[in-house]
């Protein structure tokens, strides 16, 4: 990290970085034939698939993801806009952007304390599965109780609940490579918003973040959250798209 000079698709690939760590303790492995490209894919939730650097497949390596996922529902988060050929083959293959974020990043001032949060804390054993279920009341999808346990496993990461009126009204994940600290899965019950949770959760991410030594943030900000992330002073970068295409039933 000492040799790259941290211009924006430094930062960017921060992030990715990052992001592929995480996906990689959820249990991500090398695709079949696009090892060379730093192919890898999710062997099960949360089905994501992708190349080094986040670039988009040529028609031949998405038939290689295509065959090492056959028929499964899959998303392929884009950090590069794809060539004409690469977006015709993902149309043709029935894949479409659901969704589009902002990759984000904050350099961090090892003197700068944040508010304290204590109604935010890490969440232990006994509460993974209500905490994975308010995460999934969070972002509107199932996320996989068994994918919290992992994570809760792994001195890399985090995982992070803040209480409201005696309720767990928000979730996140703090992932540390380096010394980059990635934010992820900041989500907040809707009986709960707009009630500063998400704010909170984020002070203290960012504490925890410079108290293991970070010298970077990075996250993945929708549309919602980048008033939020910008006013805590992150900057944005890439435009990630992500490509889902759904299960095929058998006819």
């Amino acid at each position: 990290m000492a040799n790259w000079t941290l211009e924006t698709h430094d930062l960017d690939r921060l992030g990715f970085t990052n992001l592929s760590a995480l996906y990689g303790a959820l249990g991500a492995r090398p695709i079949p034939g696009l090892s060379e490209r730093g192919g890898a894919l999710s062997l099960s939730w949360p089905d994501r698939a992708w190349l080094a650097e986040g670039a988009a497949p040529d028609p031949e390596e998405l038939s290689l993801i295509e065959a090492a996922r056959a028929g499964q529902d899959l998303r392929l988060p884009l950090w590069q806009p794809p060539t004409p050929e690469q977006a015709a083959a993902l149309a043709e293959a029935g894949y479409a952007v659901t969704t589009t974020q902002v990759a984000m990043s904050l350099r961090l001032d090892p003197e700068q304390r944040w508010p304290p949060s204590p109604d935010v804390a890490r969440v232990e054993e006994p509460e993974l599965l209500t905490w994975s279920a308010a995460l999934s009341t969070a972002f509107g999808y199932l996320f996989d109780p068994a994918a919290a346990r992992r994570l809760q496993a792994d001195p890399r990461a985090e995982l992070h609940a803040a209480r409201r009126e005696g309720e767990l009204a928000g979730t996140a994940v703090l992932f540390v490579t380096d010394e980059v600290a990635g934010i992820h899965w900041v989500g907040v019950v809707p009986a709960h918003r707009r009630r500063g949770v998400a704010r909170r959760l984020m002070h203290a991410l960012l504490e925890r973040a410079r108290a293991r030594g970070c010298r970077w943030v990075t996250l993945q900000a929708s549309a919602a959250g980048l008033p939020l992330y910008e006013s805590l002073g992150f900057v944005a970068g890439a435009t990630v798209r992500t490509y889902r295409r759904l299960a095929r039933r058998s006819s």
